[in-house]
């Protein structure tokens, strides 16, 4: 078939120009020099033009110009000035790319046609659904999950990732039209109907069972690893994708993956369980049969930062789920792990571990001791004088929710003034700014540790808090927060004795 030429419903160098001169509807316009606009137009269409022949090249019938043109696409496409996607899809390159994308014979054409198709996918969600909508595209990408040799199948998965990366929208359609349950089931773990994995009692560890229980995958690791990213898209968004029948095959495959000694895989994986949710309690008996939460919390002393972040996120989502995903979570025995990530001079590391133990906390009863007898209270009050915003203000969070756990006598041993310091300074945050939530933990940990005083008849925490600066950042409070509960429990505060 012909291929449509550039220069077919597009317009010449000429007719650019006397367009934005009738645009500008001058009577000297042709006399006036190119506006910005008109000559980066101008760059623009000369880029195009220069592809025509590589177009015509590719649906030659001489193999050896073919893939030079496939690969002098791809390279434009890569250089310092490529040129735009918008026309070249419109040039009517991408049906071009499918056919030789199915070139089996040709594993450097098709290489080359791939990785094009690669980069026309990961543009703006406008230029990624047209490559989705242009005939017979998806189908391409289909045939090729299950093509006989390993790069083609690696880059087709790379490519779904990258149309359910683009939007919500195509997320979307990739899961209707059942090609996100096409991508799982390249592994075989989601097709087994048994347990994939068991608990080494010796060991004290969960594994994946050998080829007899049917984990094993015969992709190669670039694969693997191509489709859990690809699950970690298919996953990610603002609302969870309907899954339907492909719930329990994603859940399955998941569980294997995450057991993974693989980094990359195992990162990804917990993207992808951090951003599924779990009020389900069929979900929360999927994840605790077959060994999650055990090793998200295990992967919580992982060597990568990415990693344990990760498995924090995603152990946090599951307890957040509902009250049987914390105590799934919570019999895992969560907090060392949660300690030694508070010590980690990273930041996100920080963040992440003070979110989950506010959250640990929130539960109180046994596991407030947990806390406590772990350490975590002075890592804590010690990453109140951090230099991240962030990492201040979930630990700020966190000692409140513990003050409000615990009786007079504990907040009495854990409470210095090492610690009322800092925290009265967080107010100054609460004051100034829209971190109503920071406030209120702070508020309730002045609060209870003046209950804490009076109970206990000691003049202690009153005198520290005064030596704070406490009352006048409670003045503060009330004068300049926008926030009407923060101000009245100030005010109530304040006129309690204070």
């Amino acid at each position: 078939d012909p291929i449509p030429t550039l220069a077919a419903g597009q317009a010449s160098l000429a007719h650019v120009r006397a367009v934005f001169r009738m645009e500008f509807a001058h009577p000297d316009a042709k006399s006036l020099p190119l506006s910005r606009k008109e000559r980066r137009a101008v760059k623009e269409q000369a880029r195009v033009d220069q592809l025509q022949p590589l177009l015509e090249k590719l649906g030659g019938s001489d193999a050896v110009e073919r893939v030079e043109a496939a690969r002098e696409l791809r390279s434009s496409l890569n250089g310092a000035h490529p040129p735009s996607l918008d026309n070249l899809i419109q040039a009517g390159c991408v049906p071009q790319l499918l056919r030789l994308a199915l070139e089996q014979d040709d594993h450097e054409l098709q290489f080359e046609a791939l990785w094009a198709l690669t980069d026309l996918t990961s543009g703006t969600a406008e230029q990624t659904r047209a490559v989705v909508d242009v005939s017979g595209s998806l189908d391409t990408f289909k045939q090729l999950l299950t093509a006989p040799r390993a790069s083609p199948r690696e880059q087709a998965v790379a490519i779904f990732a990258n149309i359910a990366g683009a939007s919500m929208e195509l997320r979307d359609r990739l899961w209707a039209d059942g090609l996100a349950l096409e991508v799982i089931m390249m592994l075989s773990f989601g097709k087994a109907v048994e347990q994939l994995t068991y608990f080494d009692a010796e060991q004290k560890v969960w594994r994946v069972r050998g080829v007899g229980g049917g984990a094993q995958s015969e992709q190669p690791v670039g694969v693997v690893r191509a489709v859990a990213r690809c699950l970690g898209r298919l996953c990610a968004g603002e609302s969870e994708p309907v899954l339907g029948e492909a719930m329990q095959p994603l859940l399955h495959t998941l569980e294997v993956l995450v057991m993974s000694p693989d980094e990359e895989v195992v990162a990804e994986t917990c993207r992808a369980l951090a951003c599924l949710q779990y009020r389900a309690p069929e979900r929360i008996a999927t994840v605790v049969k077959f060994g999650v939460c055990t090793q998200l919390v295990e992967l919580m002393e992982h060597p990568s930062s990415e990693v344990q972040s990760l498995a924090v996120r995603a152990a946090q989502k599951i307890s957040t789920g509902s009250k049987l995903g914390m105590m799934a979570i919570l019999v895992c025995e969560p907090v060392p792990a949660l300690k030694e990530m508070l010590e980690r001079e990273e930041p996100t590391i920080q963040r992440d571990s003070c979110s989950m133990l506010v959250d640990v906390l929130a539960v109180g009863g046994p596991h407030v001791k947990e806390v406590v007898d772990a350490g975590c209270v002075p890592v804590l009050a010690g990453l109140l004088s951090s230099g991240d915003e962030e990492v201040k203000c979930n630990a700020a969070r966190a000692i409140g929710m513990l003050t409000s756990k615990c009786s007079p006598k504990q907040i009495d041993e854990l409470i210095s003034s090492d610690c009322i310091i800092p925290m009265v300074k967080m107010l100054e945050i609460s004051a100034f700014s829209s971190s109503a939530d920071v406030g209120r933990a702070v508020l309730s940990f002045v609060e209870g540790v003046l209950q804490a005083g009076r109970q206990l008849n000691s003049e202690r925490f009153a005198r520290a808090l005064q030596e704070a600066g406490g009352l006048q950042m409670l003045q503060q409070v009330t004068e300049m927060s926008n926030d009407q509960d923060l101000c009245a429990k100030a005010k109530a505060i304040m006129q309690s004795g204070f």
